[in-house]
């Protein structure tokens, strides 16, 4: 008797169900996606969802130990290999001392290539996009322990405690989040959802997530974690692909996709839509989507990436905003209505942010036009900041100061198709923000998470406030002073940011003012106002009233003590 086969759809994946073994051989087309390919007989590991169930006495037992390929492998698929290098290599001639001079000459040659490669800067990598979707458009990627372990990083934690909550919830699961080493995550079909939402269904979504350890994890709690992480689906299956644990999930409802999580060894998880991990697993991690997110920049630990597969979707967006909303970059904006490919954001966390913002054109003069008008709007925009600096109070003087410092040192780029804008954000800028979202009540992330006492903390804002009254306080005086302002209130407030920095920790100016050689200066984040009394060198103190939280002194000069 014949037995029936399911073979999967090369292109999409979708089970055709074959009659018999008799079939093989022969092309069909596939009537989900109208792809034509050659039946091919399944790999035996591949377990089909169907057989999971019968399989599962024999899932019981001891799994085979998780295979031992690396995980950095080559992402350039076989579409990209030009056809001539794909045919069989000639056989070697015998007898020929050509091919010693040949030998001789390709070993100078590698050795000239590798000298080049190690004086080049370092090349965008191949395997960023490693087990994500082919269709892949938008691409996250964050090595979290470099973060974490940064002085920024624990900061941040420190001052955003809904985040740190987050991470708990991480750690509840087993998995502690300084002991992951990356974290990339691939999902298609972004554009679809953009343009209509409606229409978009979850059935035809691709996505994996990719966890890389930095020790081995306990493969016996998998299944555990992988149930708690997915409510309303239904007990995960275990099974095994290509001789590695595989677990599957399917919801109770069938307008979602089964879900999987796939053990690529005992250090790096695979985890998305079944269909998805199959077929990254299937092609052994190669993506295509490498191809689209070649001007990413690995470098980052922390990166961002946006490929539509409709270039209609950049158009669209283009198209909602109007010239209020744009602003100063109006020009730019418009200037990329049909040559925008595709966007990054890479970050590098330090004692602050290094940003890079990049964006790929269909030609190197769209580049170049993008590049020159988003110039003219820096410009535009930091007079437009320099004359509101000069009114700005409570949070919209916060916000000036803070767009202020990162239009100080915006660079601009334009190489080949590519556009790219760089600004780096100090950590007295990241202190200030952060006291915003905290003092001020900024949204921030715990807004986005249902938590916002912004509306309590706005009433009690003139009660946090610590006051700095400052005598003698004159243009000449401030003179000496290394500033990117030139208004004598945002200068003395540059330098006391930089004094609160190294004397008091998370504490910034807020607002100040000058009049009759008299300064006014609102701080944020000042607990002991006898303590900061205390430590003032840049005056002489005069009086610490503690009932008003308030200093009053006399100004020095920085270079007159």
């Amino acid at each position: 008797m014949n037995q029936k086969l399911s073979i999967p759809c090369p292109e999409c994946n979708t089970e055709l169900s074959i009659p018999s073994a008799g079939y093989l051989g022969k092309t069909v087309v596939c009537p989900q996606c109208q792809n034509t390919f050659l039946l091919k007989e399944p790999a035996t590991e591949e377990l089909p969802v169907s057989d999971a169930i019968a399989s599962a006495a024999a899932a019981a037992n001891p799994p085979p130990a998780p295979a031992a390929f690396p995980f950095a492998m080559n992402t350039v698929g076989e579409d990209r290999v030009p056809r001539a290098f794909q045919q069989a290599s000639p056989a070697r001639p015998r007898g020929n001392r050509n091919w010693l001079l040949i030998g001789t000459g390709s070993t100078v040659m590698v050795l000239i290539i590798l000298l080049l490669v190690a004086l080049l800067p370092e090349p965008v990598s191949t395997t960023e996009l490693d087990y994500m979707p082919d269709n892949t458009e938008i691409f996250v990627r964050v090595r979290l322990k470099e973060v974490l372990e940064s002085d920024l990083g624990s900061s941040i934690l420190e001052s955003v405690p809904s985040l740190q909550q987050m991470l708990d919830q991480i750690i509840k699961q087993g998995i502690s989040p300084r002991d992951i080493q990356s974290i990339a995550y691939g999902i298609s079909s972004f554009s679809t959802v953009l343009d209509n939402r409606e229409a978009a269904s979850p059935m035809n979504m691709d996505f994996t997530v990719l966890l890389r350890l930095t020790r081995p994890v306990n493969t016996d709690n998998l299944a555990k974690i992988f149930e708690a992480q997915n409510r309303g689906m239904r007990k995960p299956i275990k099974t095994t692909l290509k001789q590695n644990i595989f677990y599957v999930s399917h919801p109770y409802e069938n307008n979602h996709p089964p879900v999987a999580l796939y053990v690529i060894n005992n250090r790096t998880l695979l985890f998305g839509a079944e269909q998805s991990v199959r077929r990254a697993v299937r092609q052994d991690g190669k993506s295509r989507a490498s191809g689209g997110f070649h001007f990413l920049d690995s470098s980052y630990p922390v990166l961002v990436g946006f490929v539509p597969r409709n270039m209609n979707t950049f158009d669209k967006a283009i198209t909602q905003f109007n010239s209020d909303q744009a602003g100063a970059f109006n020009k730019a904006v418009a200037s990329a209505r049909g040559t925008l490919t595709g966007l990054a954001m890479g970050i590098q966390v330090g004692n602050g942010f290094d940003v890079s913002s990049t964006a790929t054109f269909t030609g190197r003069g769209a580049a170049k036009t993008f590049i020159t008008e988003i110039e003219s709007g820096f410009a535009t925009m930091k007079q437009e900041i320099s004359r509101l600096g000069n009114v700005a109070t409570g949070p919209q003087a916060l916000a000036t100061r803070i767009l202020s410092t990162i239009l100080r040192d915006v660079q601009t780029l334009s190489k080949g198709k590519t556009a790219e804008v760089r600004f780096s954000i100090p950590r007295t800028t990241v202190d200030l923000a952060l006291t915003g979202v905290g003092v001020l009540g900024i949204p921030g992330f715990g807004n986005l998470l249902g938590k916002d006492d912004a509306v309590a903390t706005n009433e009690n804002l003139e009660d946090e406030m610590t006051k700095l009254i400052l005598e003698g306080v004159t243009e000449e005086s401030l003179s000496g002073i290394k500033s990117m302002f030139d208004d004598p209130e945002y200068v003395l407030m540059d330098y006391l940011d930089r004094w609160l920095t190294d004397n008091i920790g998370a504490a910034v100016t807020i607002n100040a003012s000058i009049d009759k050689e008299e300064a006014i200066v609102e701080i944020a984040g000042i607990d002991d106002v006898e303590m900061l009394g205390k430590k003032i060198d840049f005056a002489e103190v005069l009086e610490v009233n503690k009932r008003r939280n308030m200093v009053t002194a006399r100004w020095h000069a920085p270079d007159q003590k």
